[in-house]
Parts: C-alpha cells; structure tokens; sequence
C-alpha cells in the first residue's frame, strides 16, 4: 500500500504549487490536500476509519505537512493534536523566513520533526517527504518488531502458566485425596509436608510469573468503584491462617476520613497490600502485624489520596540493605542459608506494581 502524505495551507495558491511538485511522485505515494486544519482533521479521522490491508486497525497519514500560520487553530497547535492521535506521523511545519525561530523551539519541544521554509519548497519539498516517508517506515518497522516481541513473551507466559500450573493442580488434587485416605501418623506427616512444599512452588512460579509479565509491560487494569476496607479484609482473610499459625496478631484498621467507595485500580492495591503484608509476617516472629489505610490531606483538584502503611514489630532492615531489598531476587540476610523461604520477588513485585499506579509512591522506614 502507498503511503499516505496529507497538505495543508490556507493559501490556494500556495496548495496549487503543491499539488503540481507533488503529481510526478503519484506512484510512489498518495496525497491528499486540505485547506485549513479543521479539514485536514476530519479527513485523518476518516482515513482512520478506513480498513489498512497492511496492519491492523484504520490508515494514517505517514507524513503531514502544515503551514505555521493558519486561521482557527494554528500548525503547531494541530500537530500537538495530531501527535496524540497518531505519534508514528511525520510531522512538517511549512513556514515563511520570520517563522524559523518559532518552528525551531517547536522542534526541541518534540512538537514537529522538521520545518521547511516556503522559499524552498520547489526544490525540497519533495525530498524532504521522500526522506519523511522514509522515517516512518523505519518507526513503524522498530514498533512493529516491539510489538512481536511482546506477542511472543506474552504466548510463552501463557504456555508456561498452562503447562506448569495443570501439574501443579493435579499434585495438589491427588495429595489432598491421599490425605482422606487411612494413613499412619508418619505417613500423614509426610503428605502434610509434600502439601505444605507444593504450595511453596505455586506461590514461587506464580511470583516469577507475575514478575516476568509486570518486567514486559503487561499487568495494566482499569479503574473501578471499590471500598479500600473491604480490600483490606481481603488480605486479614488471605493471611489470617499464617498469622494464626506464627502466633502473631494480624489487625487492619481503616481512619473514619476514608471514603466508603474510591474510584482506582483495586486488584493493584490488593496485590500491593498482600505481598507487603504477608513479607511483614514472614520476617517478624512475634508481636504483631498492621496494614491501615487514612486520608491524606493533600491531593489534586478532584481527587483524593489515601496512606497504606504496612508496620510490623519485626526486627527490622540494616540501613545498607533499605535500597536494595526492592531489587528482585534479593532478601535482607545474605546468609547461604536464609531462615526465610522465597526467591526475593514479593517487594519486587511490588515496585512494579507501584509503578503502574503513577500517582503513586513507596517509602521505607525501618528503626
């Protein structure tokens, strides 16, 4: 398919001049023309709307050429535009001699990729979107390598989280009907066991590939309506057992500023809360564990920002391993044989995690 180039220029004879440089490259490339920016919008949204033979979705314009100066919305004011829409479009800005400066600052605020000067455009305007077309075909091509990659990890964790996970449900399945069977005492402590060491490597391969799906830029979600006590009963429940079984109390407590329903990414908070809370109960062997949420007075117009704190009477992190207990793979103890069990990527999750919530932001204290 020929690329598309879209004109645009308020002056007709200026567009005319255009159109006649432009005719003998009918064959290599299609142009279309518009005479002020209002047009040439509504021509890029029906081109998107169009079927593309070449890839998925609608058509778009590999080069867009604009004059500076324009009624209504100006080029630079459209080209703003036109990258939201469309961010692989080459952008050209036609100016006269006093407008240099002007397209020159657009150009390092990343708003056009190049300008050309009307006084010029007989000899270079069609090199200059011979070499844009060209630009746009090396973008496309490097995102469309991105994007096979990505489709490529994607297949692979969704192969492994079959392949693995069925096993692992069935040892799980056959062991819990072997423990309904009659057994002795040492044969029922060797079942518990082979249970207890199964569910380590579900919960191992399910951090590794959270981990690995988080590192390939997948793990996104909306935002919903939740209530963030009801997230925080979620996790007493989840972790209510282990606590149970360490002897060490596990309390939530929601301030009474918090609102009933908040709008955001719940199943993000919920993992974030989780992994922190079960990391504190894992490293703290007596006394007790508290995840609590309150309103912090700051916040932009129109929403509202909550604290989640994760504390607990453990014993604490050395200052020189606060900086790194985040990184994956890692444990507060560099002993050879660590006291606690884990590969180290609950709180690497985590940083991930946080990320994906841009508004928000981890902190340590440890003391």
């Amino acid at each position: 398919m020929k690329p598309l180039v879209l004109f645009i220029d308020d002056e007709i004879s200026v567009l005319g001049a255009i159109q006649a440089l432009v005719q003998p490259m009918h064959g290599e490339w299609e142009a279309l023309f518009a005479s002020d920016s209002l047009e040439a919008l509504d021509l890029i949204k029906s081109m998107s709307r169009m079927p593309s033979p070449d890839v998925g979705g609608g058509q778009e314009f590999a080069v867009v050429v604009s004059d500076l100066c324009m009624p209504g919305i100006s080029g630079i004011d459209f080209f703003e535009v036109l990258h939201a829409v469309s961010p692989d479009t080459v952008r050209i800005l036609l100016t006269g001699n006093v407008d240099a400066r002007l397209a020159i600052r657009s150009i390092n605020d990343g708003k056009v990729h190049r300008y050309l000067s009307k006084s010029e455009i007989i000899g270079n305007l069609v090199p200059e979107v011979a070499e844009a077309i060209g630009l746009y075909r090396r973008t496309k091509a490097r995102r469309q390598e991105v994007l096979s990659a990505r489709r490529v990890r994607e297949l692979f964790l969704d192969t492994m989280t079959h392949e693995v996970r069925t096993p692992l449900n069935g040892i799980m399945g056959m062991l819990q009907l072997l423990k309904t069977t009659p057994l002795s005492t040492e044969q029922r402590e060797y079942v518990t066991d082979a249970m207890a060491a199964s569910t380590r490597l579900t919960r191992l391969f399910t951090d590794i590939l959270d981990y690995a799906r988080l590192s390939s830029g997948q793990g996104g979600e909306s935002d919903v309506t939740f209530e963030p006590r009801a997230v925080l009963d979620d996790v007493r429940a989840a972790l209510a057992e282990k606590s149970r079984d360490k002897g060490v109390a596990f309390s939530c407590q929601v301030d009474a500023a918090v609102p009933v329903r908040v709008y955001g990414k719940e199943g993000i908070l919920r993992q974030i809360l989780f992994h922190l809370a079960e990391n504190a109960l894992k490293f703290t062997a007596q006394g007790a564990v508290q995840v609590s949420a309150s309103l912090l007075p700051h916040g932009r117009a129109g929403s509202l920002s909550l604290l989640f704190v994760v504390a607990d009477s453990g014993e604490g992190i050395p200052d020189d391993r606060i900086e790194t207990v985040f990184e994956p793979f890692t444990q507060a103890e560099d002993a050879y044989v660590r006291t606690q069990q884990g590969a180290g990527l609950g709180l690497a999750i985590v940083q991930r995690l946080v990320r994906l919530v841009r508004a928000a932001c981890l902190a340590v204290e440890s003391g």
